[in-house]
């Protein structure tokens, strides 16, 4: 249920993503491959791609929602928008003592830096708070194991079919392609493993 950014380091020794380290052979490719040719990309490139469905199926924000989301305030907050907070909030600190030291008495939580991190102090947005709908499985799914249970396939693929017209016709670059065509992929990949009775493997 964690997915958002994916980084290397050390040239393809390991993959780090959201705490969990994951050994690889170098000599494959990295990224994620599902089982039914459901995706085959960039972990990054997979978690564009849920941002944008989210957004397609009008729900929040998909970096605010549980398993994404984590107080910037945190010693080593989330990838994606938390730690570009903190990043932009340490930023600003120093800018601001810089020009402005902070004088005898005054209070930390005066300070922009404090009211930035303040303000985006907040819990995630629960999944079991919206209106149910089979797409939630596949957007908190883990982005590099774990199976979706066949039995589900069908109503994500129903789900996916559903705001395809309200996604961009257009190219969305690496590993994605246009918007369209990369979910209609999925939603065949969906819709064979149901008719196989085959649970999509993430790996």
């Amino acid at each position: 249920m964690r997915a958002p950014l994916s980084r290397v380091r050390n040239a393809g020794a390991s993959v780090l993503r959201r705490g969990r380290i994951d050994n690889f052979n170098h000599n494959k490719n990295m990224g994620l491959d599902t089982s039914h040719g459901c995706w085959h990309g960039a972990y990054s490139a997979f978690n564009r791609w849920r941002i944008e469905i989210a957004k397609a199926a009008g729900l929040p924000p998909l970096d605010l929602m549980e398993g994404f989301w984590g107080s910037p305030r945190a010693e080593s907050p989330p990838c994606g928008l938390p730690l570009s907070i903190k990043c932009a909030a340490n930023m600003l600190k120093r800018a601001t003592y810089e020009w402005s030291p902070k004088q005898p008495g005054e209070a930390e939580s005066h300070r922009p830096h404090e009211s930035l991190l303040s303000a985006f102090d907040f819990d995630p947005i629960r999944w079991d708070c919206l209106k149910p709908d089979p797409l939630h499985e596949l957007l908190h799914h883990s982005d590099c194991e774990g199976e979706i249970p066949w039995e589900s396939c069908e109503g994500i693929a129903d789900s996916l079919e559903r705001i395809l017209p309200n996604l961009p016709d257009e190219d969305a670059g690496g590993h994605i392609g246009n918007w369209r065509d990369k979910t209609q992929q999925f939603i065949n990949g969906l819709r064979l493993a149901a008719e196989q009775k085959e649970n999509v493997e993430f790996h």
